[in-house]
């Protein structure tokens, strides 16, 4: 995991006076193209990494802040191990274990109980609430393709339910409700977001490559194109049924009606967003606009032609 990575990298050049771009690449098993994107992202940390060319060159840290800021805070090492803890739920493996490791080694022993404390008072755990949502499996397998940099191939089913053999160069995982990998599809010839429980028969093919374009930010392209397609349904809301729905909008778009809930809610008119509907139960009755209405009203007697009495 690249947080682990970049912890590590900048430990070691605070123990050495400097490291070869080679060397850390083979010590982190990437490219030496992700070392110098990694020594471009310590120095936009605040952390002065200075280059050395020739024989015996390579990366150190700025003699002067070696001395004044070779010790994280208490509030720095307490964000490290929660956001390292977080990742670990989903990740886990030896390098995030082995920073864990690195960065409880520098809490001095009398500040150790009260940091931990405060350590736990926040958690973050990635995991989906039902225990798998059928991606935990290839997550590795995603994982290491990303670090050598080899191209994927899987079958995936998109929101249609049509399935199809694509061939992508993986980009990064992303974690949000579902857990999603973004890459360079090369079918499409452009950067896509793959949530993984979708995918099948995923396998790293021997084809590697380097990854030149710089991709847009991972849900930038997907919430724009889901905020094209959203528009406000009006829902009327039971008590029951309203903390649910309270989940998926603002106060500002619910008003009181007697023992019901008027709802302005925004709506995606796709598959995920008929099933939303409908899982919010009898409690949960859409009023307009007719199109949405009608379509539930198809679902629902399809529903019932296969549980209702013969």
């Amino acid at each position: 995991m690249r947080t682990g990575r970049l912890v590590s990298t900048v430990m070691l050049l605070l123990e050495r006076k400097r490291v070869g771009a080679q060397e850390l690449a083979e010590l982190f098993e990437v490219s030496r193209r992700t070392v110098y994107r990694d020594i471009e992202a310590i120095n936009r940390a605040g952390i002065p990494v200075v280059s050395f060319p020739g024989v015996g060159g390579g990366f150190g840290i700025m003699e002067r802040y070696k001395v004044d800021q070779r010790s994280f805070t208490v509030p720095e090492l307490v964000a490290l191990l929660t956001g390292l803890d977080g990742v670990a739920s989903v990740l886990g493996g030896d390098e995030v274990s082995h920073a864990l490791a690195k960065i409880q080694s520098l809490i001095p022993e009398q500040a150790a109980a009260d940091l931990f404390r405060q350590a736990q008072s926040m958690r973050i755990d990635l995991r989906p609430w039902n225990g798998n949502d059928g991606s935990a499996s290839l997550l590795k397998i995603v994982q290491s393709a990303i670090r050598q940099q080899r191209v994927v191939v899987f079958d995936y089913a998109d929101r249609a339910g049509r399935t199809g053999e694509r061939r992508v160069r993986p980009y990064r995982l992303l974690f949000k409700e579902h857990r999603y990998m973004q890459g360079f599809c090369l079918e499409r010839q452009q950067f896509r977001l793959f949530r993984l429980s979708r995918m099948s028969e995923l396998k790293v093919t021997e084809e590697q490559f380097e990854q030149t374009d710089k991709p847009p930010e991972a849900m930038d392209e997907f919430v724009e194109r889901m905020s094209r397609n959203e528009s406000d349904i009006e829902l009327r809301v039971s008590e029951e049924a309203f903390p649910a729905v309270r989940d998926y909008c603002s106060w500002d778009r619910v008003e009181r009606e007697g023992n019901f809930y008027r709802v302005r809610f925004p709506f995606v008119p796709d598959d995920a967003g008929y099933r939303l509907l409908l899982g919010f139960g009898a409690g949960c009755e859409c009023v307009a606009p007719k199109p949405v209405r009608d379509e539930l009203r198809k679902r629902v007697v399809a529903l019932y032609r296969l549980y209702g009495e013969a």
